[in-house]
């Protein structure tokens, strides 16, 4: 364990850091106060640095939570922006998608990002009480959840987790103080069935 990244604005230092990712020996940091994604190697020692606060594409306004694919690229949920955006490891921008709505593809403020072993994204949506699926390059696959305290039902739902074994996909419930976790229905596919289940 380390501890080398102090509160501040200054390249290392952070201000309300969020759901991180290791590649390749490299820790992503992504920072919501400061509208970037810090880089630290295991030992915590700073790398350097990418984005900035901003609405162009590669600017990011409240970075929820970056996630790295097989691929090595670092998907960021860009949570102000209501988008996604796939950067390189050296945060070179490669693609984005979204605009803010609730039409499939569509984002209301987009917090956490799960991976699955195909490389695709799972976004959790905390204005939209969903969670999206989307292959590699950001082409629409499924949807599934609605606001309420059923099951399969949402309420602020944050990070998203991907068993890359099972599958099984574990979302933080946060207003229902729960952890709900769906599994794909036996027998189907992601792409041609959507529907899932609470395991």
């Amino acid at each position: 364990m380390f501890e080398r990244s102090d509160y501040g604005t200054e390249p290392g230092q952070n201000i309300k850091s969020e759901f991180m990712t290791i590649y390749e020996g490299m820790l992503f940091m992504p920072e919501a106060g400061n509208h970037r994604i810090n880089v630290f190697d295991m030992d915590g020692n700073f790398q350097y640095l990418f984005s900035e606060h901003g609405t162009a594409k590669g600017q990011v306004n409240n970075p929820e939570a970056a996630k790295a694919n097989s691929k090595g690229e670092i998907v960021v949920s860009d949570l102000k922006n209501d988008r996604i955006q796939v950067f390189s490891p050296k945060g070179d921008l490669i693609r984005s998608w979204g605009v803010t709505g609730s039409e499939p593809g569509q984002f209301k403020v987009p917090a956490g990002v799960g991976i699955d072993k195909n490389d695709n994204i799972y976004v959790s949506e905390i204005g939209n009480d969903r969670v999206q699926v989307f292959d590699r390059e950001g082409n629409f696959i499924t949807m599934w959840g609605t606001k309420g305290s059923s099951e399969g039902q949402f309420g602020n739902l944050h990070g998203v987790f991907v068993d890359q074994a099972t599958g099984w996909v574990y979302i933080a419930d946060t207003a229902n103080n729960r952890v709900q976790v769906f599994k794909q229905i036996e027998g189907t596919q992601l792409a041609a069935d959507p529907t899932v289940q609470k395991y």
